[in-house]
């Protein structure tokens, strides 16, 4: 069996809104981290949180992972 291998992208809080009921990125984040930890399984690489969406590509095949920032002044058109 291989090692697992966790890269962990996302959780960007992308919607504005002065109430904590709004921090779902973060709170997924947090429970990620949070089953991960409980299952032994660390995270190799993570590009969590900020206020930018993100595109990611995997291949699976090599585990290569491609990160692509989306502007905020791109985002939701």
């Amino acid at each position: 069996m291989k090692e697992i291998q966790v890269k962990l992208f996302g959780g960007a809080q992308v919607l504005r809104d002065s109430r904590d009921v709004m921090s779902i990125g973060a709170k997924n984040v947090l429970t990620a981290k949070q089953l991960l930890k409980n299952n032994g399984i660390n995270i190799l690489v993570e590009n969590t949180g900020k206020d930018f969406g993100r595109i990611v590509y995997l291949y699976s095949d090599t585990g290569v992972v491609l990160l692509k920032k989306i502007p905020k002044s791109q985002a939701y058109r």
